[in-house]
């Protein structure tokens, strides 16, 4: 299975909020993924996230998710994923009276892109918070199973669906396959009419009424980007209780050529180094006691900014530092590591 396939089924799992003050019904209630389950999952042609935003009222839209588990035909898988989205989804949530907030779960359809190879999952890569939501004859089978951890072709299905679609890939018409045609016809039909335009104009040159035949082409077009980067000006900061940092590197937005110098204690750990939204650079740090400082410095950018995508993983595998950032040749990104 390659990387940038398209893979879609019903999934499960868990989250965390974001924003405690914020409740399910308001506009900036923000989740942390804990844990999904996909089961089985199918290959699709394609899908868009904004329409499946505009269709939904309720989502769960990750930039993306590490260890996805993917259960198909007794089996469980686990990968990454990027451009994922979770709509629609029906999220429930729980009070934890002791800790001062709360916890929820999730289920819907599950839509992403595959970031890594599908690997088999062995029972040690399973996180206690997941095992709620794979059946318990899997996890058995996995206690009794040697421990694997070798890249395997998934043995999904191609799906006859796709958003945007709504019907099987079956007649002439119907389904993701009418689109092209629907274009054509498009194309078709703008043809006819400036056809009947142009009749129009040559059949009525003698007419002493003036007929607004001219074609005027405007050359000067000025492209408006649709969001305006925001000046870093807010030192991230994040506490850790283990010495071993693992860091990823992506672009969370367009693979447009951005170009990175990463320094670490003012120390350089790589140069020059290329962001791509499907393959992330890894880097394993060791952090002193006290504060520790990354600095991430743009060596070159796309559009409008150097769009920097960044998450630390803890030791067991967990999310627990997640930002996207627009940088600036003269504004570099800096965050502390607090040991």
């Amino acid at each position: 299975m390659q990387k940038g396939t398209f893979i879609s089924g019903d999934c499960s799992g868990s989250y965390m909020p974001k924003n405690l003050n914020s409740g399910l019904n308001d506009e900036d209630f923000n989740v942390d993924i804990r844990s999904i389950v996909v089961l089985n999952p199918v290959t699709i042609d394609y899908y868009n996230k904004v329409e499946l935003e505009n269709e939904f009222p309720q989502n769960i839209n990750p930039p993306f998710i590490h260890k996805v588990y993917l259960v198909q035909e007794g089996q469980l898988f686990t990968a990454d994923f990027t451009n994922t989205i979770i709509s629609p989804s029906y999220l429930s949530v729980r009070n934890i009276l002791e800790k001062g907030g709360s916890e929820g779960t999730f289920t819907g359809t599950f839509y992403g892109t595959l970031l890594t190879n599908i690997k088999e999952a062995s029972g040690s890569d399973i996180t206690s918070d997941a095992k709620r939501f794979i059946s318990p004859a899997i996890l058995e089978q996995l206690k009794s199973a040697p421990q694997v951890n070798t890249s395997k072709d998934l043995p999904l299905s191609q799906s006859g669906k796709c958003e945007n679609c709504g019907k099987s890939q079956s007649g002439f018409l119907s389904g993701c396959s009418s689109l092209f045609w629907q274009l054509l016809m498009f194309c078709l039909f703008l043809l006819f009419l400036m056809w009947l335009f142009d009749r129009g104009c040559s059949s009525n040159n003698n007419s002493i009424v003036p007929i607004p035949c001219d074609t005027v082409f405007i050359h000067d077009t000025i492209f408006v980007p649709q969001e305006v980067p925001p000046k870093d000006t807010v030192r991230d900061e994040l506490i850790v209780q283990d010495s071993i940092i693992e860091l990823y590197l992506f672009d969370c937005k367009d693979n447009d050529g951005d170009r990175i110098d990463l320094y670490f204690n003012k120390k350089l750990i790589d140069k020059n180094v290329l962001l791509s939204n499907f393959d992330y650079k890894i880097y394993k740090v060791e952090a002193k006691k006290g504060q520790n400082e990354i600095i991430v410095k743009v060596r070159d950018f796309g559009q409008n900014a150097c769009t920097v995508g960044v998450y630390i993983k803890d030791p067991e595998g967990n999310i627990i530092f997640e930002r996207c950032k627009w940088i600036t040749n003269t504004e570099p990104y800096k965050f502390d590591i607090i040991y």
